[in-house]
Formats: structure tokens, C-alpha cells, sequence
């Protein structure tokens, strides 16, 4: 009589930032230090172009940090460690975008210009300021898919992943946005001429 034997489970390959989460989740030190010198720069942009010239850049960057260590139970794959990352620094932009909005302080902060991080030119860092004039008239959703697809370049796939929502939904989010966007920047033809979204792929239309 044949004896079955079970296949072995087969071996997950131990991964950089699978081993990083794992050292995340037994709580070492070093590993939350190198989460951040691997993430940062990532994270303080995407702050940057969400939120624009802001006098609580900082505190808004380490509000995402927190927010990755208290929530980095919900990371289902290891691997896709630092997209999870910016979903959460989205998330958390936006988030502080409603909270703004509720107590009624949503504006361009002018003299925070200074403490934000330096863009690559003058005439770049007024386009921005320009764009953020407009989007702070949109609501979060709006504001976030327009400056991820138009602002950010990502693909409509990536913006709906960081969003946390489906392709249809974004799609629908960056439509609407882009409608007021260029009813609101119709006076400005360089504005309009900038900002046109990168080229999309085909599966993007599926």
C-alpha cells in the first residue's frame, strides 16, 4: 500500500525588506532607523507636492512615520514594503487635508516656503504654488488623485494602489479633478500646457 506523503510547504525566500519587517516587528531600534533613511526622501516629496509650501512639513512627515509603525500589522506583503509606505504617507496628507478643512485654516502658507523642501528651481517652485492656489479648492480625494497623476507622473495604476481604491474609482477622482483644475486655471495657458499627465499604458485602459 502506497503511504502519501504531504509536499514540504515551500520555502519563502528571506527577502531585504522581509527581514527589515521582521526586525520592525520585534521592535529593534535600527531597523525603524533604516525604515526611515530608506523612506524618507520618498515620503517628504510626496508631503511636499500634496500639501505644497507648508509650515507643518515635518510634523506632517513624522505623522506618517508613526503611522507606519502602528499600522505595520496591516502590511500583507513584506516585499511591497515601502509602496505601503506611501500609501500611508497619502493617506495620512490627506487626512491632515479634512482636518485643515473641518477648522477652516485650508490655505497656501507663503512664509513656510523656506522650511519646505527646495524644488529644483525658482520657476518650478511657483508652478507648484500656482497648482496648490487651484487645488486647495478641490477636496482631499480630488487633491490627492490630481497631484499623484499630474504632479507625482505616477501611472493610474499606482495612484489608485496609493489611494487605497479601484482603477474605476480614481479614474473617476483625476476626471472630476482635472475638470476643475482646468475650469479654474483656464486664464492660465502655461499652467494648462505643464501639467498634462504622462503617457498611460495600454493594460491602464482595460
Amino acid at each position: 500500500m502506497a503511504i502519501h506523503v504531504p509536499n514540504a510547504p515551500a520555502c519563502v525566500e528571506t527577502t531585504p525588506s522581509r527581514r527589515l519587517v521582521e526586525r520592525l516587528h520585534e521592535q529593534d531600534a535600527s531597523a525603524a532607523r533604516e525604515l526611515y533613511d530608506r523612506c524618507a526622501r520618498q515620503v517628504n516629496a510626496v508631503v511636499w507636492r500634496v500639501l505644497g509650501a507648508d509650515a507643518e512639513h515635518d510634523d506632517v512627515v513624522q505623522q506618517v512615520f508613526a503611522n507606519v509603525f502602528r499600522n505595520l500589522a496591516q502590511l500583507r506583503d513584506p516585499d511591497r514594503l515601502e509602496s505601503w509606505v506611501l500609501g500611508v504617507a497619502v493617506r495620512t496628507a490627506r487626512t491632515e487635508i479634512r482636518r485643515r478643512r473641518v477648522r477652516r485654516i485650508v490655505r497656501l502658507d507663503a512664509a513656510a516656503t523656506e522650511r519646505a523642501p527646495a524644488v529644483e528651481d525658482h520657476e518650478g517652485r511657483y508652478l507648484i504654488a500656482r497648482v496648490h492656489a487651484i487645488l486647495h479648492r478641490m477636496n482631499a480625494d480630488l487633491q490627492v488623485a490630481f497631484v499623484l497623476r499630474f504632479v507625482e507622473g505616477r501611472s493610474l495604476v499606482e495612484t489608485a494602489e496609493l489611494c487605497g481604491c479601484s482603477l474605476a474609482t480614481i479614474k473617476r477622482r483625476i476626471h472630476r479633478a482635472r475638470a476643475r483644475f482646468e475650469f479654474h486655471a483656464r486664464n492660465d495657458p502655461e499652467l494648462m500646457h505643464r501639467l498634462t499627465p504622462p503617457p498611460e499604458k495600454q493594460e491602464e485602459h482595460a
